[in-house]
């Protein structure tokens, strides 16, 4: 004879749903405690020669994933004290290196021109997710591939 889930629960099966309700209700959850990231903002300047400079800031962003795995966003602008108007299609090169190891180096640009004595804003570098956490970078270099508007 066929029961219906009903008639299992009557037989007994009330009891066991029963005592896993009550021992579920009163375990508390497992929480993970979050790592503690290195600075997660870091600010610079690099002097590049015949009156331009870059500014820069790194930002360092934990995973909302894993909670572990970091990567981190260089925001900046291209400054020209020079005699010469940059053009947008000026490269700026960032080179990033982490225990004597080249890291990542990505190429970035102003996202206008920049004129005498003025200042733009380059297009935002994002680093590649470090699965281990946040590195420390300890060398950065910065080069320039000027582009000038004539």
């Amino acid at each position: 004879m066929r029961l219906s889930l009903f008639g299992r629960l009557k037989e007994g099966g009330c009891l066991a749903l029963l005592a896993m309700t009550i021992v579920a209700c009163t375990t508390r959850p497992v929480e993970v405690p979050r790592p503690v990231p290195t600075p997660m903002l870091e600010k610079h300047h690099v002097e590049l020669g015949g009156g331009v400079s870059v500014s820069y800031q790194i930002e360092r962003k934990i995973s909302a994933v894993n909670n572990v795995s970091c990567y981190a966003f260089v925001s900046g602008t291209l400054n020209n004290d020079s005699s010469q108007i940059l053009s947008r299609r000026t490269v700026i090169d960032f080179n990033f290196f982490s225990g004597g190891k080249q890291s990542f180096r990505d190429l970035t640009s102003p996202v206008a021109d920049v004129p005498l004595g003025g200042r733009a804003m380059f297009e935002m570098v994002v680093s590649p997710v470090h699965r281990d956490g946040c590195i420390n970078y300890d060398r950065i270099e910065v080069s320039l591939r000027k582009v000038v508007v004539n």
